[in-house]
């Protein structure tokens, strides 16, 4: 499958089940783009430098949360229209953001401070998880996977520790969840398939000198899609369509250029890639072309 760009995608927000997403360009200049249009929207500036998962969108594709590493602080933005909304210049060292959507809010994850949630409309601090270094939230469940050395499955109701696995890598690379399982990937390491009440490993899958770089859950046909690329020689990435209950590869796409192509969108339906192009998970043909003023 072909790959062309003419622009360089240095960060991008998403949702697990919305049809709009925001990416991030050079200059901190942040791109709407409606996946239900095929329309990429007028940019506007954020408070955001590159590194890290900087950039966040809620489901309903209204708000905009970024944030920087150099000082800047965090922000929140209208979508489409990108006008401030508010914005925590005393939070420095962003490494990722992430939007929960059961308690209306930002969890910004800080260097050496931990996870701090922040109400969604007001920016307001709520709570803080202090052992955090990365984190992801399940739209299936009140439960947060987070990264503090270990890997813990934590309820996030009232922060209650279900369990806690060691990591088989130094960093996580993608991780996405089914209602009853989360899949994460890591770098130079396997595939695995963890039991959310449990933490216990259903399947495990393992190729040499290959790692996943993007997963995504098709909620419907309830199959796990990754893109697999072969990071210690390089060359073409690979899409894997396997069985979520299993991890028995289904079927395999190869694309004619290596590293991160693009990210799974509305439900695990879609693949929307780097160069603009939506794909169809279901039979890898392409669904259209986003286009607009800030055409890819």
């Amino acid at each position: 499958m072909k790959q062309h760009s003419e622009r360089q995608i240095l960060d991008i927000g998403v949702s697990y089940s919305g049809s709009v997403l925001v990416y991030v360009e050079r200059h901190a200049v942040a791109y709407p783009v409606n996946l239900d249009e095929f329309t990429i929207l007028p940019g506007f500036p954020i408070e955001w430098d590159n590194g890290g998962s900087r950039v966040a969108v809620n489901v309903a594709g209204t708000r905009c949360f970024t944030g920087s590493y150099g000082g800047k602080g965090v922000g929140a933005y209208t979508l489409p229209g990108g006008n401030p909304v508010w914005h925590r210049s005393d939070l420095a060292r962003v490494q990722q953001i992430v939007v929960d959507e059961r308690a209306s809010a930002a969890v910004v994850v800080v260097e050496n401070v931990g996870a701090i949630t922040l109400d969604a409309e007001s920016g307001v601090r709520r709570r803080r998880y202090g052992a955090a270094t990365r984190l992801w939230i399940s739209p299936f469940d009140s439960f947060w996977l987070i990264k503090d050395g270990d890997l813990k499955g934590v309820d996030a109701d009232d922060m209650r520790v279900r369990w806690a696995v060691g990591a088989k890598s130094f960093a996580i690379l993608s991780c996405t969840f089914s209602p009853s399982t989360a899949f994460v990937s890591e770098s130079a390491g396997p595939l695995r398939a963890i039991d959310l009440d449990t933490g216990k490993s259903k399947w495990e899958l393992c190729r040499a000198d290959e790692h996943y770089l993007e997963l995504g859950y098709r909620e419907d046909t309830k199959t796990l899609h990754g893109i697999r690329w072969p990071y210690k020689y390089g060359g073409p990435a690979s899409w894997d369509l396997m069985g979520a209950n299993d991890g028995e590869i289904i079927s395999t796409v190869v694309f004619d250029s290596g590293g991160s192509i693009g990210k799974f969108v509305k439900c695990g339906s879609s693949l929307f890639c780097y160069d603009g192009n939506l794909i169809d998970t279901a039979t890898s043909q392409p669904i259209g072309m986003v286009t607009g003023e800030g055409v890819i």
